[in-house]
C-alpha cells in the first residue's frame, strides 16, 4: 500500500503546489501526538525555509485549539488541517511530502513512521519508545527531543539535504 510514487503526481492529485516545501504530520489531534509542539517548531522554520507548508492529516478534540493557535501565531496561510483521510489516500500525502514529522510523547511501533518510510519520505520523530527501533540509521530519518527547538532543528536539517528515497523505502520494504 505504501510505496514510492512520483512526488509531482502525488501533489497534483492533492492540489499541492509543485514548488512548495511540504512538511506532513499524520495522527489524531490529541495532546500526546504533539501537534502543538510541531506548530511551535514550524513557526520558526517558516521564516527560514521559502515556500514551506505544513499539512496536518487527522481529526480529534484538539483541532479547534490547533487551528486557533495557527491563526494566533500568523501561520494560517502556511498550515492546512485536512482532516481525516482514507487509508488508501494517505500514500498520496506521504509521497507529496518532503519530510514527515511525529512529535509524540509516547508511541509504540508507529505505523505512520513505517508508512512514511515505505513511501520514501524521511522522518523527524521524537526519540521515544518505538521510534528509535525504526529509525536506526540517519539515512532514513532524524530522532529529536520533544521540544520546538529540537524538532525545528531536525526538520531544518531534513529539509536541507537530499534524501535517497529508494534507500528509505528499502529500510522497511521487508516488513508488512
Amino acid at each position: 500500500h505504501f510505496n514510492i510514487e512520483d512526488r509531482v503526481e502525488a501533489r497534483r492529485r492533492l492540489g499541492v503546489s509543485e514548488d512548495a516545501k511540504v512538511m506532513l504530520s499524520v495522527g489524531s489531534l490529541i495532546p500526546l501526538k504533539g501537534h502543538d509542539v510541531i506548530l511551535g517548531a514550524f513557526q520558526k522554520l517558516v521564516r527560514k525555509v521559502k515556500g514551506l507548508h505544513l499539512y496536518v492529516v487527522g481529526e480529534g478534540p484538539e483541532r479547534g485549539i490547533l487551528e486557533r493557535k495557527a491563526r494566533e501565531i500568523n501561520l494560517a496561510s502556511s498550515v492546512s488541517f485536512v482532516g481525516q483521510q482514507p487509508n488508501n489516500e494517505l500514500r498520496n500525502w506521504y509521497n507529496a511530502a518532503d519530510v514527515f514529522c511525529l512529535a509524540s510523547s509516547r508511541e509504540g511501533w508507529a505505523n505512520v513512521i513505517m508508512e512514511s518510510l515505505g513511501c520514501g519520505t524521511p522522518v523527524v520523530a521524537t526519540n521515544v519508545w518505538g521510534a528509535p527501533e525504526i529509525l536506526t540509521t540517519p539515512e532514513v530519518g532524524i530522532l529529536v527531543e520533544r521540544n520546538p527547538n529540537a524538532i525545528g532543528e531536525g526538520l531544518l536539517s531534513a529539509l536541507s539535504r537530499e534524501w535517497d528515497r529508494s534507500k528509505i523505502h528499502g529500510h522497511v520494504a521487508k516488513r508488512t
